[in-house]
């Protein structure tokens, strides 16, 4: 089958896309040096890793680029199909004849006020990209986003008789530039837009709630502590309820119901107590002998034995 994604590439084949905007380069090849020619191979890659996570560019011929600031008009110019159908580069890619790589992009019509500056410096054997987030006048302040790597992790042979055998590795490359820079950077501008988006940040509050819940509860207090949201929604009634009923087999009690730090609370001190009562009973046995650590689960529930309580809690 075809690789479509940049990850799929393989030692015999890219994607048609790609190959296609590899082949532009073919009449500059012979004027550049191996590495500044190894530089613009992977800004190609790097451009068409922004088109697979969304990003649109601002502009692809020299008649959208008479102000270099222009802004896409959306009602006219967008299109979902054409959204990965673009064939050619941006033109001004290569600012100053390969000392500097720049691609202005856009997302979608939602966030249409917010441009993606992909900005590429070499550095010798090395690249150095980022992503800039110019979000306008009230909108999301994104923190620029950076990565540095080698050339030559990715770069097999810059003038190969075929595209597919100038590089290799393309499928890390692709999950670190998404992972580190378009993924995070994507979902935080949609998030504040209140745009549902494939992150845990971009799910409605009911979905992270029914999440938390399968969680045990050690996992549940480690996403609490990764921001302000996810604290909150740590720290609600139903999620605490849920493991209470679960994890100790205890009945409801109808009057602490509208107390919402009640179950919070109670899981805690049911734990701490089957921890003193377990550890009572460690300390009488004589020193050749350990409780495992299943056993202190095996006291709390009959959930099978793969469950492990957490260690410790705090208030």
């Amino acid at each position: 089958m075809r690789a479509i994604l940049v990850e799929e590439s393989t030692p015999e084949q890219l994607p048609r896309k790609l190959e296609v905007l590899i082949s532009s380069l073919a009449e500059d090849e012979a004027r550049r040096s191996d590495l500044d020619l190894s530089h613009d191979l992977l800004v190609v890659v790097l451009y068409r890793l922004m088109r697979e996570s969304g990003f649109t560019p601002l502009c692809t011929s020299p008649m959208d680029c008479e102000d270099d600031k222009k802004k896409v008009d959306w009602e006219q110019e967008f299109n979902p199909r054409q959204l990965n159908s673009s064939l050619s580069l941006p033109c001004n890619w290569r600012r100053q004849y390969g000392s500097l790589y720049q691609i202005n992009f856009v997302l979608n019509p939602v966030v249409k006020e917010y441009q993606f500056r992909l900005l590429v410096v070499p550095s010798g054997d090395f690249l150095i990209v980022n992503i800039i987030v110019d979000s306008g006048v009230g909108g999301c302040v994104v923190p620029a986003r950076s990565i540095c790597f080698s050339i030559w992790d990715y770069i097999a042979n810059p003038r190969a008789q075929t595209a597919a055998l100038k590089f290799r590795g393309l499928r890390g490359l692709s999950m670190l530039f998404k992972n580190e820079l378009t993924s995070p950077v994507r979902s935080a501008v949609l998030t504040y837009e209140g745009v549902m988006n494939p992150s845990l940040q971009g799910v409605p509050d009911e979905i992270k709630l029914k999440i938390l819940k399968f969680l045990d509860a050690k996992d549940v207090i480690s996403v609490s502590c990764t921001c302000k949201s996810l604290y909150q929604l740590g720290r609600d009634y139903s999620v605490w309820k849920c493991l209470l009923l679960r994890d100790f087999h205890c009945g409801t009690q109808e009057e602490l119901l509208q107390n919402p730090d009640y179950w919070r609370r109670e899981y805690v001190a049911r734990y701490k107590k089957l921890i003193r009562r377990t550890r009572h009973f460690e300390s009488m046995l004589p020193d050749q002998y350990h409780v495992p650590d299943v056993y202190y689960q095996m006291m709390a529930s009959s959930r099978p034995v793969e469950h492990v309580f957490p260690s410790t809690f705090g208030q």
